[in-house]
């Protein structure tokens, strides 16, 4: 699929490794929507930097696991960019405490961060992105999670991770655990 005048939605995209593929890109062409929780600053430099390259971009407060925030941050990117041809679900909180440590509270804003944001961007992404022929999601785990000392005792959702970072540096066809569109 060339990507030149692609638009592409990346969660958590204004720091680390989603800023990263947002760089890599942005050098392609692509327009770039970033969506960030809380920090402006990062966003502010992300989108500097992307400038710096040449790319058209923006980026929209969100909180990747708030149904109506996820809504909002698509109608923003099919209104600006009229498409939406990639979605990058990089946002992903982790809690390094042992579970004998780890609140119940703590426990779901790291569900909510890792699973329930993948869900409600996908659902969102669905209407418009079937429009078009050609779009692709790539869901994104930093590492193996089965490595993470920490997390070891947490077996199904370290399988999770583990099955959705299997695919982390391609963009591929929908997985099972990513919706068919």
């Amino acid at each position: 699929m060339p990507l030149r005048q692609r638009t592409a939605l990346i969660t958590g995209g204004t720091r680390g490794i989603g800023k990263g593929i947002a760089q890599g890109l942005a050098a392609e062409g692509v327009r770039i929507a970033l969506s960030y929780r809380s920090n402006k600053t990062a966003a502010q430099n992300a989108l500097r930097q992307l400038q710096s390259l040449g790319a058209e971009c923006f980026a929209v407060q969100a909180d990747a696991a708030n149904p109506e925030q996820v809504e909002i941050l698509l109608n923003t990117v099919i209104e600006r960019y009229g498409r939406l041809d990639i979605l990058v679900n990089n946002v992903g909180e982790f809690n390094w405490k042992p579970v004998s440590e780890t609140t119940i509270s703590e426990w779901q804003d790291v569900i909510s961060s890792n699973l329930l944001s993948v869900f409600l961007a996908c659902k969102a992404a669905l209407t418009p992105m079937r429009k078009q022929r050609k779009r692709r999601l790539l869901q994104r785990t930093p590492h193996d999670a089965s490595t993470i000392p920490a997390i070891r005792e947490r077996r199904a959702w370290a399988a999770t991770l583990t099955l959705r970072s299997s695919n982390s540096t391609r963009t591929a066809s929908p997985q099972p655990w990513c919706p068919t569109i």
